[in-house]
């Protein structure tokens, strides 16, 4: 019997986020060196928390960032135990604040130094800053107007912080701006961004992609960008950061194994010494009675002379 599965979104407010600084490193340490870092920044907990991210940029020989996000323990059992009872299978526990990067499709992997994505809820604005396509890190703007131009405004303030924090190099070339919404209604907010910014700025309908009612109102269709985005990537099998499936360092192998391969390995030489050692063994019987049986043939043949040499004499 097939289940139906099931994704959850989980705001800010229900998630430790982390800015990693990685050390130079191998790539299989980095789990662990993630793992280490947010547990050191939340602090102890009974039960270790779920924690997962998005690997930013990273060389092993000079270390690189990660954004992480992690989620108590309990909080975890609670959303499975509640899909359990839904008779849904929990699949998927992602970050709203990632979930419409899913969107971005190619778009959000060209190779623009510095790109940002703006998904608008009902009193909430997520901002995901990205390089190179890759989720760098992330904001929620609090939002208490549907005035597009007041909305602009404060994005905008909140964009300029944000940049203020980048390295030089990122904020040289124009920054691309994605805006997630009916295409019409959200002219207004995408033209008057463009006006404070240098680079392109596209307005993505979320829905495009997906078949949906017609009875779903236009001025309600940012809302679905992060479900959209989330379906998308998980269908896609490219979720940045999944809570329920968290990127480990992969198992050192098993000393059993080890030890059971050096064992079948020695007795297999052992073997292959019995095997020769039996084989010279085997010649060198046949050699030895070869011989036996010409010295017994050259002793019944002097045997015969020396009677025939008595024979004569008498």
């Amino acid at each position: 019997m097939n289940v139906a599965q099931v994704v959850v979104l989980l705001s800010r407010v229900d998630l430790q986020m982390a800015n990693i600084a990685l050390p130079p490193a191998q790539s299989d340490e980095i789990p662990d060196l993630v793992r280490a870092q947010v547990e050191e920044q939340i602090g102890d907990s009974e039960q270790p928390p779920a924690i997962d991210y998005v690997l930013g940029r990273f060389s092993e020989n000079a270390g690189g960032e990660a954004l992480a996000f992690a989620v108590e323990n309990p909080e975890l059992v609670e959303l499975q135990s509640q899909a359990k009872g839904a008779g849904l299978r929990l699949v998927g526990v992602i970050p709203r604040s990632l979930a419409s990067w899913g969107l971005l499709g190619t778009e959000g992997s060209y190779p623009r130094a510095l790109s940002l994505a703006i998904t608008r809820f009902d009193s909430e604005i997520e901002l995901m800053i990205l390089h190179r396509g890759v989720p760098h890190t992330v904001r929620t703007i609090r939002t208490r107007t549907d005035d597009m131009q007041v909305l602009a405004e404060q994005v905008t303030l909140e964009i300029q912080r944000c940049l203020a924090v980048e390295e030089s190099a990122d904020v040289e070339e124009a920054m691309h701006l994605f805006i997630f919404g009916d295409q019409e209604l959200f002219k207004p907010w995408v033209e008057s961004l463009a006006q404070h910014f240098d680079g392109p700025v596209s307005n993505l309908n979320p829905l495009e992609s997906f078949k949906v009612s017609d009875a779903v109102d236009r001025e309600e269709i940012h809302q679905f960008a992060a479900l959209c985005g989330a379906a998308q990537s998980y269908f896609s099998e490219t979720v940045p950061v999944n809570l329920t499936l968290p990127k480990r360092a992969p198992k050192p192998p098993n000393p059993m194994r080890r030890w059971a391969f050096m064992g079948a390995a020695v007795a297999a030489a052992v073997l292959a010494v019995i095997y020769v050692l039996a084989t010279e063994m085997s010649e060198l019987e046949a050699e030895v009675a070869e011989k036996k049986k010409r010295f017994e043939s050259n002793a019944n043949m002097a045997r015969k002379r020396q009677e025939k040499a008595d024979d004569v004499s008498v």
